[in-house]
């Protein structure tokens, strides 16, 4: 008898080469130091990833100055299902979350929280993410970004 095991948690990381890799034998990640090899300039860099109901969606930079949001293979990460450009000033993301309630990515570019609506994201090959809100210098940034759909 022949079954289909998958694992009951799916972890992915980006490593320090801006990959992002699928880690699937947790007796490999403490082996030691482990070799990487040179990204080249050809391959995209990583730079958040979050997941959305059962998708991974991750932002990358490719050769363009544009960043991009692409849906991968949950299954073989170098497959996209699909890619999308961001029509946005910023090229540097700093962190990806997502809002499995309101079915959206959310991103930290500069000091500003921008949204993109995953409902027609398969239809679209180019999007304007939309800001937010923008994150105030203080302590309080960590507490604005806290949303519990359960709580009062």
């Amino acid at each position: 008898m022949i079954s289909d095991v998958r694992p009951l948690v799916r972890l992915f990381a980006i490593d320090s080469t801006d990959t992002l890799v699928t880690i699937s034998n947790w007796s490999t990640i403490w082996d030691g130091v482990r070799v990487f090899k040179r990204q080249s300039s050809s391959n995209p860099i990583y730079q958040g990833m979050a997941f959305v109901d059962n998708n991974l969606y991750a932002i990358r930079k490719e050769d363009s100055v544009q960043p991009f949001a692409v849906m991968l293979d949950v299954n073989n990460v170098e497959n996209v299902l699909h890619k999308v450009q961001l029509n946005t000033e910023f090229s540097q993301i700093e962190a990806v979350t997502s809002d499995w309630v309101a079915n959206r990515l959310l991103f930290v570019a500069g000091h500003d929280i921008f949204q993109i609506v995953l409902d027609t994201f398969d239809s679209l090959s180019v999007a304007t993410p939309q800001k937010v809100f923008s994150l105030s210098t203080g302590a309080q940034d960590a507490k604005q970004l806290l949303f519990d759909p359960f709580s009062k």
